[in-house]
């Protein structure tokens, strides 16, 4: 769990058969609201999901605290953009929201992530980046993360999420900010490995990519409609 927010980050999952199945990260933005990737749901299903605080492995089991998970439905997505919103299906606890911040991100913004890698549960879930040059809807930055980091927060120093972790990006070594943000077209001079990063959970990437909020007005649209900003 989260040293700065344990009722805020979250474990996101299929529930099958009873089971608890770790896919990915997500985190409040409201007392019964949640955001993590699109790519995290293993299928269209808007139902079959659930969230739990933390987690371990006994005898290659995943188990979670008691009561938990708790059953969460997607009440919307878009894959295009790679962003979903989950909905509480009970009202058993609150969720403890972290702001979204619709700030302006630069070249050289300190930011945090708070994730849950899916094989180390276990370990402080926290890393400290840099921003590379925005692009129309994303920034890279100048740390890799693990499977399972997939809809992490990236938190300001002002305390809101600006955006959430969508991909990790490798090309086999170490390259800091400076050259990510030389490089004309990432996409273009690197191996993309969204596709399987969820499942190399041990695979630590070069650099990370956060979807920004401020440039995804429909998700903005949606969450004021729900009250949320």
């Amino acid at each position: 769990s989260s040293p700065r927010f344990p009722d805020s980050v979250f474990i996101f999952g299929d529930i099958v058969e009873g089971l608890f199945q770790p896919v990915g990260t997500c985190f409040a933005v409201s007392p019964q609201y949640l955001l993590t990737v699109q790519h995290n749901m293993q299928s269209n299903c808007r139902g079959g999901y659930g969230i739990a605080p933390y987690a371990s492995r006994i005898a290659g089991a995943v188990v979670v605290p008691q009561g938990f998970p708790r059953p969460v439905r997607v009440r919307f997505f878009n894959r295009a953009m790679d962003y979903a919103v989950l909905e509480l299906c009970d009202n058993c606890f609150d969720l403890v929201p972290i702001p979204i911040s619709l700030e302006v991100v630069e070249i050289g913004m300190n930011l945090r992530v708070y994730h849950c890698p899916v094989d180390t549960f276990n370990d402080e879930h926290v890393e400290d980046l840099k921003t590379a040059r925005p692009t129309a809807h994303h920034v890279a930055c100048n740390v890799g993360l693990y499977g399972g980091s997939s809809g992490g927060p990236f938190i300001s120093r002002r305390g809101g999420a600006i955006g959430m972790h969508v991909e990790s990006v490798s090309n086999g070594r170490d390259i800091d900010t400076t050259a990510i943000a030389s490089m004309p077209a990432v996409s273009d001079a690197i191996e993309i490995v969204s596709e399987t990063v969820n499942s190399h959970a041990n695979g630590h990437a070069s650099f990370s990519r956060a979807l920004l909020f401020r440039t995804c007005p429909k998700l903005i649209d949606a969450l004021q409609q729900l009250g949320i900003v």
